[in-house]
């Protein structure tokens, strides 16, 4: 089910169950022992932590997520674990992108364009495991609310972003033109 490949690494087999691995330890005094628990599990679950968190990104922005990979009694794998094959599905790859790094643990967002897209990730051969979050690109004006000015005063603001397929003119205007002209 589990063997040691080398010093501080465990391959799992193609079995699911429990196993103990035991350390052995040489030391001048005494040995040190030490026993620790295995169980070998499916993933039953998926989920992009603080991934709602992600609805609106700004242009240009990335954003690190973490995946975390569940079994059936909704404990958490360890980090770091080879051999989760994982895949993602962008619905409008023109407006961001994501990666998965090398242990498919994390997936990293940019934001490429103007707009939005869903992005779909889930286990390779079991479509069954999966998340998905929907992610708006926008442009952001800066200086960020709250802007204080004194009475009679001006502040420019600027976007961050000005797609090429525009007139090139932004509309701006007040709610109250008593206060902002």
């Amino acid at each position: 089910m589990a063997t040691l490949v080398e010093d501080n690494v465990v391959k799992t087999a193609d079995h699911y169950g429990e196993a103990t691995i035991v350390v052995e330890e040489s030391t001048v005094v005494d040995p040190l022992r030490s026993a620790y628990y295995v169980e070998v599990a499916p993933i039953h679950s998926l989920a992009i932590e603080h991934g709602t968190q992600i609805i609106a990104m700004p242009l240009g922005a990335d954003v690190v997520l973490k995946l975390v990979y569940q079994d059936k009694f909704g404990r958490s794998f360890a980090p770091g674990i080879e051999g989760i094959e994982a895949s993602i599905d962008v619905s409008h790859p023109r407006v961001l992108r994501a990666d998965l790094d090398y242990y498919n643990s994390t997936l990293t967002v940019r934001a490429l364009e103007l707009g939005s897209s869903n992005i779909h990730i889930f286990l390779t051969g079991k479509e069954y495991v999966f998340d998905l979050i929907r992610v708006h690109v926008t442009s952001v004006i800066e200086p960020v609310s709250p802007v204080f000015v004194h009475v009679g005063g001006t502040v420019q603001f600027r976007t961050s972003y000005n797609y090429s397929g525009a007139s090139g003119q932004s509309v701006w205007g007040s709610e109250d033109p008593n206060i902002i002209e």
